[in-house]
Parts: structure tokens; sequence; C-alpha cells
């Protein structure tokens, strides 16, 4: 429960670092406003006023005159205007990328909750490669199955640090100015078992994603992801039994074998870049 809370408050605070962003974003440029006695308003910028005329360039690049008796008054005001958006942010350089996530288990094992740091070089416009180390958390690590299919999940966990090769190829038209843009990822790596590095499964993730473009080189990203490896589930199966009698009484004598399945989930992942 804990961990979806801060999930949630996660998202959360990315949506609202967003308004933010797209509010912070707007300046203030001054420009003229001149009132007409016949009650027309033109802002813009005053070029000249003399000889009788005022000289006025208007907001959309037009040059407009006016005689002075035509001209009741002028002022000045703020303008609301956005900036222009930085032409570096496809350009190539280094990239980081930090990703909080929560994997629903598809093959009945378990889900799993993931962090996850990214850190590489964008080639160009359309190709990025890094290397990650991440943190994954499943919800169940031991199931105990008798030979009639009945389960029993254990409460020990453990955790898994899958370390990979990630890979973003951008789609779409890119320009200097783009702010939305679609991109699929994968990754292939290895995740480390803490507690018995010998059952530590290969890692293989496939995601589309989306990218909202901040100010500089800051992104917010939100993905979509299929990932096999982020652990791997036990499973304690009774395969053998019979019983047995001494001085106590009959009893049964159980055997059991141990199977290991990777963990498959489609997992969700609201990432940071910068």
């Amino acid at each position: 429960m804990v961990k979806w809370v801060w999930f949630v408050f996660f998202c959360l605070f990315s949506i609202f670092f967003l308004q933010a962003q797209e509010q912070n974003g707007v300046n203030g440029e001054k420009v003229d406003v001149v009132y007409l006695t016949n009650g027309v308003v033109v802002r813009g910028h005053i070029v000249s006023s003399g000889d009788g005329e005022m000289v006025v360039r208007t907001l959309d690049g037009q040059t407009k005159r006016f005689a002075l008796t035509e001209v009741e008054s002028t002022s000045s005001e703020l303008m609301q205007t956005k900036p222009e958006i930085k032409k570096n942010f496809y350009d190539p350089g280094f990239r980081s990328f930090v990703e909080l996530g929560y994997g629903f288990n598809v093959n009945g094992t378990a889900n799993v909750f993931e962090v996850n740091a990214i850190g590489g070089y964008r080639f160009s416009k359309r190709f990025f490669l890094g290397l990650g180390v991440g943190w994954n958390q499943p919800t169940a690590y031991i199931i105990h199955c008798d030979r009639w299919g009945t389960k029993e999940v254990a409460s020990y966990k453990a955790d898994f640090m899958p370390i990979f090769v990630d890979t973003h190829v951008y789609l779409g038209k890119i320009r200097p100015a783009t702010k939305h843009i679609f991109y699929i990822g994968g990754r292939i790596g290895g995740s480390i078992n803490s507690d018995q590095p010998e059952y530590s499964p290969l890692f293989f993730s496939l995601s589309v994603s989306y990218q909202y473009r901040l100010k500089s080189r800051h992104s917010l990203n939100f993905s979509l992801a299929y990932n096999r490896g982020q652990g791997v589930q036990k499973k304690y199966r009774e395969y053998f039994s019979y019983k047995k009698q001494d001085i106590y009484g009959e009893y049964d004598v159980y055997y059991w074998a141990m199977d290991t399945e990777n963990i498959q989930t489609i997992s969700l992942r609201v990432g940071y870049g910068f």
C-alpha cells in the first residue's frame, strides 16, 4: 500500500510540475497601447510621433499611421508571451533519466515495484544509448504448492538489482521547437538477486513512451513496458509423499522439488530526464 501511495504521489507531482513549467514559461514583454478617439485600441510599438502623425508597428508586424488628432491617449503594458524554446534539446550530448514504476504480473508470479537510473549519450535527434541500474522488489518471492495445485505464498522477499543497456529510438517529425514526442525503448541485461546470486535471471524490456519537453534539456517521460526477468519466483512443489509408522504412530513424509520462474510484468513508469 505504501508503494502505491508513493507511486501516485510521484505521478501527481509530475503533472503539477508540468503545469508549473507551462506557467513559468511566460515572460513579460513591454508594448505600447494607443487609444484612438473612435474607441479602437492598437497594441504594438510606437515607431515615431511627430509632424502631425504617429507611426505604430503592430504585434503582427504591420505598420500603421494615425493623425495625432485621432489619438486620444497612449500607455504601456506587459504583454504575456512565451519565450522561444532553445534549440539544443535534440542536439547530441549526455542525458540522464530517473524513473519510478509498478509492474503487474502477467504469468501468475508477482507484481514488482521498480526504481531505475539511466545515463548515456544522445548520438542524434533519433537515437539514444545508455547504461542503467535499478532496484526491483517483487511483492511475493516463494510459493509453496502441493501436488493438487494448492498455493501458499510465503512472506519472504528478495530484492533484485537490474543492470542493463538502454536504447531509445525517437519517432515522428522532430524540429527544434517540438515539445511532444513518442519513442520506443529496449533494455537488456541481468537482474542480480541480492540474497542468492545464483538466481539472477536475464532481464529484457520493451517499451513505448511519451516525452514532454520542459525547459532546457529537461523532460517528463511516461512509459508502458513489457518486462521479463525483473526477478524470479521460487515455487516449491510436493512431488512425492508416503506414510511412515514409528512408536508415536503413523505420519506422512513429504519430498519437495523447487522450480524457478521468471517474473513477467506489464509496467507503468514515470520518469524525469535531464
